[in-house]
């Protein structure tokens, strides 16, 4: 991807995984062994305060780990995880995912101009990593809720927001997302079109629904679902906020 630095130097907050290095390990009688460096994106106080982490492409087929017992608030959910567990809280009060206006506003346009630059070199199957950590010194110090940053709120361009490119902190103050997009290396060659025509073809799944799609589809299928289940919530809050004025809602969204 000869665009890769230029995009991530042009887009400092951009939402993708930063590479560091690419490395193969040569020795003798041995298959070399090819070996990438990335950045950490989930950069948590403890394992104990991550609530819930979620790989997410936005397709619905097989994109969901059975919960039990057994199951532990690090381990990776999926697509139907994420709905099934934001339904159960809305039903209790419980919005756990909302972004603050400046958030919503970056993450909006970030996803967007990080998608184009994969799809440009057709590549498909990404997911993004999105983990909420419970901020519990927050919950102590603010019952009530913490003081909100006014600033931050009003103005659009301050996304250094949680500041620290993959960091976001809910409006209330209670929570921290942790998101970045992983795994986007992988090309739509001949083997992942073969699986997409037996998926549809011999399976007879819906083309919209599988993993296995052309670059254009898998895009414009993972920025709906991203804008749909992570941003439309805080998006309607803001609306409503607003009394229904449709200047406010259009700069947003």
């Amino acid at each position: 991807m000869p665009d890769y630095f230029e995009h991530l130097k042009q887009n400092p907050n951009s939402l993708i995984a930063r590479i560091y290095g690419v490395f193969t390990v040569k020795m003798e009688d041995i298959v070399p062994v090819h070996l990438l460096l990335m950045a950490n994106t989930i950069r948590c106080k403890s394992g104990n305060s991550i609530m819930n982490v979620f790989d997410l492409k936005g397709s619905m087929v097989n994109r969901e780990v059975k919960i039990t017992s057994k199951t532990k608030n690090t381990s990776t959910l999926k697509d139907l995880n994420l709905q099934m567990i934001k339904r159960k809280n809305q039903t209790i009060g419980n919005d756990f995912i909302k972004f603050s206006k400046a958030d919503i506003v970056h993450l909006n346009q970030q996803i967007e101009k990080d998608i184009c630059m994969l799809m440009k070199y057709n590549l498909m199957d990404y997911s993004l990593l999105f983990a909420v950590e419970i901020n519990d010194d927050q919950l102590q110090k603010a019952p009530d809720g913490p003081e909100q940053d006014e600033e931050r709120d009003d103005n659009p361009s301050n996304t250094e927001v949680s500041n620290k490119r993959h960091k976001f902190v809910s409006c209330c103050g209670n929570f921290t997302y942790h998101m970045a997009i992983i795994d986007y290396l992988q090309e739509f060659n001949w083997e992942k079109w073969g699986e997409s025509k037996f998926k549809t073809a011999v399976l007879r799944r819906n083309e919209k629904l599988i993993s296995a799609v052309r670059p254009e589809l898998y895009a414009q299928r993972f920025c709906k679902f991203m804008k749909e289940e992570l941003l439309l919530d805080s998006i309607l809050d803001l609306w409503y906020e607003d009394i229904g004025n449709e200047q406010a809602f259009k700069s947003i969204y």
